[in-house]
């Protein structure tokens, strides 16, 4: 019974949100360093809330800078979907037009790709970023 206890506790000190997400790593993800990119996309599934939401956010952000690199990651695991990382966060009390071009960033970036086998993801995301327009034109912003 004690033995079950104690591989019961272990085996839940794995499913917590251990994973370190540093500002570092933020960072350099958002800057499009590959290596950044590559290790985020493999926490993200293993972190809380919080900071599930700032990897996602930072993978968009570098989506602007290394559109391939992430296009290569979309629908590679259910977190990485293209809703998910494909348009950075669009925080309300940004000025609108401070919005407008996070996206048409997003939209001019991913459309630079021409590599056939991220077709699939490059209409993924497109459609999330013509949804993210879409969205700002409907807020009168």
């Amino acid at each position: 019974m004690k033995r079950g206890a104690i591989l019961a506790a272990l085996a839940l000190a794995g499913c917590g949100s251990s994973v370190d997400v540093s500002d570092d790593l933020l960072n350099r993800t958002a800057a499009g360093d590959p290596q950044a990119i590559e290790t985020a996309a493999k926490k993200l599934p293993r972190t809380d809330p919080g900071e599930h939401g700032q990897l996602e956010d930072a993978l968009a952000r570098a989506m602007q800078v290394a559109p391939a690199k992430v296009l290569a990651l979309v629908g590679r695991d259910k977190r990485l979907s293209a809703h998910a990382i494909c348009v950075p966060f669009l925080a309300g009390d940004e000025a609108p037009r401070r919005l407008k071009e996070l996206v048409a960033r997003s939209r001019a970036a991913i459309e630079s790709v021409t590599d056939p086998a991220l077709a699939r993801a490059k209409t993924d995301c497109l459609a999330e970023v013509t949804a993210a327009e879409t969205a700002l034109e409907r807020s009168g912003e």
